[in-house]
């Protein structure tokens, strides 16, 4: 049987403090299913219909850092068409996507992809949103420990030279997950499209002003969507790819914003957009 694995780990920094055991326990379990349900879509590119994730994609403990609350783990791969996939890829590879699903899942702007990696995401452009979608409970509990005690925790790849920081969840993130509010007026912001899913309408804006990217997706149902409307996106996106900054064109967007407990905005529900009227010179 082929198997392959990517070895992992996951520290919860306490200081010097205990950690309490369940909510230890319930972090590393929100991990767990995170990493395994993602590496499972990825590797076969569908999200399985059942609640739980593959027997063939599992998440082993490995011997822990005593007393440093560390823990060592291993994703291992069984099944031999999802073990092929993962070292057509590589390990470097599946965790930039582990990561880039789970950024989005807490709305934190991922880290740029590389060219590799953003080959293999194209693939699952149609099953992109329900991956999220699908882990969005998992990434929840993950946040139980920084929910708790506000303590943040480290997710690392580890290689026999080095380990790879893949990300952290903190306090800051929690704040993107719970107890989210929309705003019920509309604001107009002008923006770029540095991201779009032609399947499902969802993507990343750069707003005027804003130093990060949110994400977005239209209030509505995406097939009520004007053609129109839909084409705008793709074409700016398109349009502003690798053009000078005095030649970027932007949109006028009318959004509703999801904003997190510290008034931060998350997401914009997209109502409306249009292109800059441009001035006529005489």
């Amino acid at each position: 049987m082929a198997v392959t694995d990517v070895d992992f780990e996951l520290k919860i920094e306490s200081g010097a403090n205990l950690v309490d055991m369940e909510y230890g326990l319930e972090t590393m379990t929100g991990f767990s299913g995170a990493i395994a349900i993602t590496t499972d879509c990825i590797l076969s590119n569908e999200v399985p219909s059942k609640m739980s994730y593959s027997d063939n994609v599992r998440a082993k403990l490995m011997g822990a850092c005593i007393g440093s609350y560390k823990q060592d783990f291993k994703l291992v791969i069984s099944d031999p068409v999802k073990s092929a996939n993962l070292k057509r890829i590589g390990n470097s590879v599946l965790s930039e996507l582990i990561t880039y699903f789970i950024c989005e899942a807490m709305y934190v702007e991922p880290p740029a992809l590389t060219k590799k990696a953003e080959k293999v995401l194209s693939k699952m452009e149609k099953i992109e949103s329900k991956v999220i979608d699908r882990i969005s409970e998992r990434v929840k509990d993950m946040h139980k420990i920084s929910r708790s005690n506000k303590y943040p925790v480290v997710l690392k790849r580890k290689t026999k030279l080095r380990n790879f920081k893949l990300f952290e969840i903190n306090k800051n993130t929690a704040s993107n997950l719970f107890n989210l509010t929309t705003d019920s007026n509309s604001i107009e912001i002008d923006a770029i499209v540095t991201r779009f899913n032609s399947f499902t309408g969802n993507g990343r804006l750069l707003a005027d002003g804003d130093s990060v990217t949110i994400p977005f997706s239209f209030s509505g149902p995406y097939s009520k969507v004007k053609a129109s409307t839909k084409r705008l996106m793709p074409e700016n996106l398109h349009d502003n790819n690798a053009v000078a900054d005095e030649l970027i064109t932007r949109l006028k967007i009318t959004a509703n914003a999801k904003r997190n407990t510290s008034g931060d905005i998350v997401k914009y529900m997209i109502l409306g957009a249009s292109k800059p009227l441009v001035s006529a010179c005489g």
